[in-house]
């Protein structure tokens, strides 16, 4: 999935007790059967890669909690509780399999599979101001570490050059924040310092970020590169408002010098260099601009987004979305909605099949464009 919505909120709340400090300064199991319709092992008769050969997954609302997200081409990692224990079980789209694996007695508030879908990280809150961490192995459900933290939020990102090495990023109850390295393999906590909360790994001691001045509020900032106390600007004559990590590259959002309708997206390796960028239209908020929702397929470097179709603002915008595709190697783009609503996407390893809206409950089917519901409530 292209940016949690955990940071996208974390990231709003952060802007908003900043902007407010600086005006200061200034004047949430029984186990759960599935039932789709057909039983599992039925021969499929639609090969995997239309919206006819999947397996609909029922449950209700007072069960479900979120999808994790793919575990592989077939299978889904999917939340449920029923208010006394907590599950993560896979989900096979192909035959509706469903196996429980992993058990929480406290509630998962969050969940987040590992790049190389080596590792699964779970956050669970046993107390009001702590956070549990708990790393299990894919392959065999092990548990390899579990950790706590004093927090009230918290943030992870892992680094995928590292996949042992976890960064996260704890925030107290007044904001302030404490970054981690959480070292799978030897067990072990480093802290850190770092500028900012919201960071992005460059090398095993190295960060990329957006460099925002907190004491003059801006709607863009500096890319620099933050190593052992010093900072590196890249595209000195840029700046941007959003940033990612898409496999081995890097993905920043700015506005275009020639439209500030239009935003600049520009894709760049890990010596700086860009090796591809577009413009789309963007969505003005009340603080700056609207990131829009997309994912990332590594297997075939394509981009896929939904995109607003004109410039607007976000609040009252009524001009429609598009779901494009852009291959990051060729440059081509292809348009494989012209109508789609403006909610999430999480797409498989092969980028046959995206899951979207706000609980991630329809399915596309991206090489016909059909769309489904997945999870019927």
């Amino acid at each position: 999935m292209g940016r949690s919505f955990t940071k996208r909120v974390l990231l709003f709340l952060f802007a908003i007790f900043l902007l407010f400090l600086s005006g200061c300064q200034n004047a949430q199991f029984e186990r759960i059967r599935y039932h789709s319709g057909k039983e599992i092992g039925t021969e499929m008769k639609a090969p995997l890669s239309s919206v006819e050969s999947i397996v609909t997954y029922q449950t209700n609302m007072e069960q479900f909690r979120f999808v994790v997200g793919w575990e592989s081409n077939k299978e889904i990692l999917i939340s449920e509780s029923n208010g006394e224990q907590d599950v993560i079980f896979s989900y096979n789209i192909e035959n509706g399999e469903r196996k429980d694996r992993f058990f929480s007695d406290h509630p998962i508030i969050s969940a987040k599979i590992s790049p190389s879908k080596k590792y699964l990280l779970i956050h669970t809150s046993p107390l009001l101001y702590e956070a549990s961490i708990r790393i299990y192995r894919l392959d065999t459900d092990e548990l390899v570490l579990e950790k706590t933290f004093e927090s009230s939020e918290i943030d992870y990102e892992w680094n995928r050059d590292w996949e042992d090495k976890i960064l996260i990023v704890t925030f107290y109850a007044d904001w302030t924040f404490q970054p981690y390295i959480l070292h799978i393999d030897e067990e072990r906590i480093e802290t850190v310092e770092l500028p900012h909360p919201f960071v992005y790994w460059f090398g095993d001691h190295s960060w990329i970020l957006l460099n925002w001045n907190y004491d003059i509020p801006s709607m863009t900032a500096p890319l620099v590169v933050y190593k052992k106390g010093s900072t590196e600007t890249a595209f000195p004559e840029k700046e941007f408002y959003y940033l990612d990590r898409l496999g081995d590259s890097y993905v920043a959002i700015g506005v275009s010098e020639k439209d500030e309708k239009e935003a600049e997206f520009i894709f760049f390796d890990k010596k700086m260099q860009p090796f591809f960028s577009f413009y789309a239209p963007h969505l003005s908020t009340f603080s700056g601009w609207q990131i829009p929702y997309y994912n990332y397929i590594e297997e075939t470097k394509e981009f896929i987004m939904i995109e607003p179709i004109a410039y607007g603002e976000a609040d009252i915008y009524k001009g429609g979305f598009q779901l494009v595709k852009f291959n990051l190697e060729s440059g081509e783009k292809s348009v494989l909605l012209n109508q789609i609503e403006n909610t999430p996407l999480n797409c498989s390893p092969d980028g046959k099949f995206c899951l979207t809206g706000h609980l991630f409950e329809k399915m596309i089917a991206l090489k016909s464009g059909d769309m489904m519901e997945f999870i019927q409530f």
